[in-house]
């Protein structure tokens, strides 16, 4: 094995487990096995935390893995010895070799999956310290300012080169062929913000191409793996299907703590919202203090009817001069931002009065947490 890989094995325990012995033992979710004779969870096919080692392989990883060096323990020389194959199997030992961490990563991010949320900077740092030689004199690295951007998905507008509006239609044809309780678990995973989503759509794609044999680099690729997927004879879609759905039920069991503290993060927020308009209530009913909240809270009322009352009277008037009998289009954009307008000077003294507070952010930093090293790396760590 020689030194590069040695070291970017070392960069994927950067982000799936630690630098230690102990890291041959940890489960995920924390705690750890005592005995290396086979994986912790080999046979298993749903268990909680079924990750274990120092690279966090589930089962299915690791039968895989099982065939590229043959059979045998999962003793700390196998783990690694294993997943080193595995590296060059999935395609990025020419990379590795070359000390492109970025092409390295975006290569086997679908099977490590913390890698994208370690960022180049960290991994180059990690890489160089176990012994990894950036680049070559000839193949310079670019600067990590002008390239470690490229490691963060792209929700918003596509993913890899796939527009989201097609894998938003071509990731149904796949999972209507999961299991219920499947369906049931990505379903609420993923609909709990459009980011979380588009994450768990880039990995799955990317995963759908591996088991085609289609490495999925745009929509014609996309569309062909997917095709690739749903058409093959039923024995082998069974075994297919089954893959991704081990595969995607392990992503979503990795980031479910993580999305459990969003969740109570959103609970907190409206518990003192509901605690501090209480409050408020209780204030506004004592005799003599609350003249000028209600003076406020009147005058915004007002504000707001009358700003209401002209737009709708402006826009009759415009309507009844015109020609077509059409509203003026420019003339609707600036009459919807005047009553936008006085919809928040009214809003703010009744924030104020009852002590609301803006909505919460929580569900917005989902694809920030995902993406970075915040979460706890014994209690939520994407992988293989």
């Amino acid at each position: 094995m020689n030194a590069n890989l040695k070291a970017f094995l070392r960069v994927i325990r950067e982000g799936e487990s630690n630098q230690d012995d102990s890291a041959y033992t940890l489960i995920n979710g924390g705690g750890h096995f005592s005995s290396f004779a086979d994986h912790p969870f080999a046979g298993m096919s749903a268990p909680p935390g079924r990750a274990a080692g120092a690279y966090q392989d589930i089962p299915h990883t690791w039968q895989r893995i099982l065939t590229l060096i043959g059979p045998g323990d999962f003793s700390p020389p196998r783990q690694d010895e294993g997943n080193a194959a595995l590296i060059l199997a999935l395609g990025a030992g020419p990379a590795i070799e070359a000390g492109d961490l970025q092409e390295a990563m975006r290569i086997l991010a679908p099977t490590w999956v913390s890698l994208p949320g370690l960022g180049l900077e960290r991994a180059r740092r990690v890489f160089q310290q176990y012994g990894g030689t950036i680049a070559s004199a000839t193949q310079p690295a670019a600067p990590i300012e002008e390239r470690s951007t490229d490691l963060a998905p792209t929700p918003e507008g596509n993913i890899m080169g796939v527009a989201i509006p097609l894998l938003t239609a071509l990731i149904p044809q796949v999972l209507q062929l999961f299991s219920g309780r499947a369906q049931a678990q990505i379903a609420k995973a993923t609909g709990a913000d459009p980011q979380v989503a588009a994450q768990f759509m880039q990995n799955l794609i990317t995963q759908i191409g591996q088991v085609a044999g289609i490495p999925v680099v745009d929509n014609t690729s996309a569309t062909q793996a997917v095709a690739a997927v749903t058409t093959l004879p039923p024995p082998k879609q069974a075994e297919a299907v089954s893959t991704l759905e081990d595969h995607a039920l392990d992503y979503l069991d990795k980031i479910a703590p993580m999305l459990d503290r969003l969740a109570d993060t959103d609970k907190a927020r409206w518990q003192a919202d509901a605690e501090s308009a209480a409050a408020a209530g209780a204030r506004w009913n004592i005799k003599g203090t609350t003249t000028l909240a209600r003076m406020l809270s009147q005058a915004a009322l007002l504000i707001f009817a009358l700003a209401t009352c002209g737009v709708v009277g402006v826009m009759a008037y415009q309507v009844y001069r015109s020609t077509d009998g059409k509203p003026d289009g420019i003339l609707v954009g600036l009459l919807t931002i005047l009553v936008y307008a006085a919809a928040r000077i009214a809003e703010s003294p009744f924030r104020f009065i009852f002590g609301g507070v803006s909505d919460s952010q929580a569900g917005d930093a989902g694809a920030t947490v995902i993406r970075s090293t915040v979460v706890d790396k014994k209690t939520v760590t994407p992988s293989a």
